[in-house]
This record gives C-alpha cells, structure tokens and sequence, in this order.
C-alpha cells in the first residue's frame, strides 16, 4: 500500500510548528522529518523525496493542487525523477512515485562540482606575506653574520671566564644558551654552519645581551621580530607569528620555549628550598604565623589593630601555599589601601617567606535591603 500525502496540509502544519514550537518544530510524523519546504516546488518536492526515502518509504503518493505547482515544475519532476506517474484532475495533480531511488539529475550535479577549478592562493598562516618576505629575511641574516662573525668569535673567547649554561637540542642541532650568576643573559650559541641562522642568533645576542634572563624569557620573542619586521622594513597583514618570518627565528623562539620551561622549573625549586620551613608549616600554624606579621605590621605603622583581617591562605599555580587573601576595614579610605596592600606585602615577604602574595578580598555587603 502505497503512502499518501497531502502537500497542502503537510505544508500548513509545517508552517504551523514554525511559529508555534520552540523546539524541533518540523512535522511531527518521522518519515517528514528531514523535509524543509521551499518556494520553489521542485526543490521543496526533491527535499519531500529523500526524507522519505531516508525513513524507509519505498513508493507515495502525493496530491497537490494546481495552484501551488506550474507546469513548468511538472515537465521538470518528469525529468528529474525515475518511476514517476502524475495524473491531472480538475484542480489538483496526483503525483505517484513507484519506486525511490536516486533521481537523475544526481550525476550532472556529481559532475558540476568535479568541473570546478579551486585557484591556488600562496599564502602562509597568520600574516598575508609570501615567501618572498621570508627570503628578503633570511638575506638580512647572512649580511649580520658576514659583518659580525668575527666579533661573534671575539665574544665567544671572552664568556668563557664565568658563566652558567643550557644545552638544547632541536631538529638535532645542538643550541648553547649562557648567562651569568647575577641572572643576565649573555648569549645563544650554536656549531652550526648555516650562515643565516647564526646572523639570527648574532642579532639576538645583541639585543638582548646584558638584560634580566627572566625578562629575556618573557618579552625578547615579540621584540625580536618587530625589530626585524622594522629593520628590513617588511609589512606582513594580520598577526605575526616566528614560523612567518622564516626558520631562523623559528628556531630562535623554540630555543627560547625549551629553555623558558628548563629555567622556570629551576626557580621553583630553588624557591622551594629556600622556604621549606613555611611550606612544611601545618595550615593552622602558618594561619597563625600570618596574623601575627599582619599585626605587627599594624603596630609598626599606627594603624588601628583590627583595621586589616585575615581571610585565609590560598596554594598558587605551583601548589605552594603562598597566597594571602585579606580584607580592609571601612576606617582606611579607599584611595589608601592599594597602597597599603603593597606595603603589608613587602612586609610579609621580609619577615615571612620572599613568595608570598597579598590579595584583596572585599567582604560583601549581607543586608539584602542595601543590596537592591
């Protein structure tokens, strides 16, 4: 037995569930459940086919009246579709489909999109630049090292009085970074033969040398690349990233990434040594400890004894319980307690351990009243 429908009642209860459902708002029985009506009967009838013959219906039965269809859509439904069977009455047409398939016009739509020539754009990730900017780069680098390379070698003599170092390896290219005791940076250094690679290095070597290795760490990778971008006068659109401006500073700045995580995990551990006594402390009696800096803290500078209030200790990013959270009384004017902050911090790092960190904790209003 065949499956009957009626366009326009299906069409109207669609439309219907639109306005009136919030949610799956198609028609409620499954077999119309992928069908989305068009203006355009032909397309709305190809959608009305393959959701049935996704839901399993083999053959329908649909009437539609001649109002809704043209003639044109009809001459197209024939061609369109196998085993199709449409008989016109006075106001209607009664469309019969004996068997889903695949319609006919599957292959010349398959072959439309196959005909299609996708253009080739050279473009590289995050910038608008091309290859060629990469090469004005890389030619950059080797005038550094063939104006440099013998001061380079002069300089490599005299860092080997005193110095600590890292060795790193990448793509299997052994890397040096050295600084000295007092935490300045000195140098990157490498054996290898490529010429613009050690123009790179040359140049960061320069810039950077003599500053804090820490804020080497943190801002020499966004200042390196605009000195570069300035020096040669490059324009890339968009946002700059090491592997745009070629593998040398790609390099560069994955060195830097491997030592950043070397150098960070070093300091920790030394931090950790050095307050071993505060972190071995039991909760309650580094509670205790606090409340009673934080009170001479007070005494010290004529404040009132109650005016800041302990909260509570908190652990930070390395699980070291170094974060203090505190509140300040209505008797201290807000334009000084930043102030203050910063002071009762110094003061607990000096009389209780250097990695300790004061967070401000206003205390919130109970009164629902006030609160409106």
């Amino acid at each position: 037995m065949k499956f009957k429908l009626d366009y326009e009642k299906i069409l109207e209860e669609f439309n219907h569930n639109l306005i009136y459902k919030l949610r799956k708002h198609g028609l409620n029985k499954k077999s119309l459940s992928l069908w989305v009506p068009n203006d355009n009967f032909l397309e709305s009838f190809k959608s009305l086919y393959f959701s049935l013959k996704e839901n399993g219906i083999n053959d329908f039965e649909i009437d539609v009246k001649k109002d809704t269809v043209k003639s044109i859509d009809i001459k197209a439904i024939k061609k369109v579709f196998n085993e199709i069977k449409i008989v016109e009455n006075k106001n209607k047409f009664k469309i019969s489909i004996n068997k889903i398939s695949e319609f006919k016009g599957k292959k010349d739509i398959i072959d439309q999109v196959k005909k299609r020539e996708i253009s080739k754009i050279d473009y590289i990730y995050g910038s608008l630049g091309t290859n060629k900017k990469q090469e004005k780069i890389k030619e950059y680098f080797k005038k550094i090292y063939q104006s440099n390379f013998n001061e380079f070698k002069k300089q490599k003599i005299l860092e080997q009085k005193e110095f600590r170092s890292k060795k790193i390896v990448f793509n299997n290219q052994i890397y040096e970074i050295k600084y000295k005791k007092d935490k300045s940076f000195i140098s990157i250094d490498s054996n290898t033969e490529d010429k613009s690679l050690v123009g790179a290095m040359i140049l960061f070597n320069k810039l950077f040398f003599g500053k804090n290795i820490l804020d080497v760490i943190n801002n020499s990778s966004n200042q390196f690349m605009k000195y570069i971008l300035k020096s040669t006068k490059t324009k890339i659109e968009g946002i700059v990233l090491p592997f745009n401006l070629g593998k040398e500073v790609f390099i560069v700045h994955n060195i830097w990434l491997v030592f950043s995580d070397y150098y960070k995990q070093k300091v920790n551990k030394v931090i950790k040594k050095n307050n071993s006594y505060w972190i071995l402390l039991e909760k309650r009696k580094r509670e205790i400890h606090c409340k009673k800096i934080i009170k001479l803290f007070l005494k010290e500078n004529n404040i009132k004894n109650d005016s800041i209030i302990f909260n509570y200790i908190e652990k930070d990013l390395s699980g070291n319980p170094m974060r203090v959270f505190i509140n300040i009384k209505e008797n201290i004017p807000s334009l000084e307690k930043p102030n203050l902050i910063r002071k009762l911090e110094s003061f607990l790092k000096k009389n209780l351990d250097p990695g300790l960190q004061v967070y401000y904790q206003e205390k919130k209003d109970l009164n629902k009243i006030r609160r409106l």
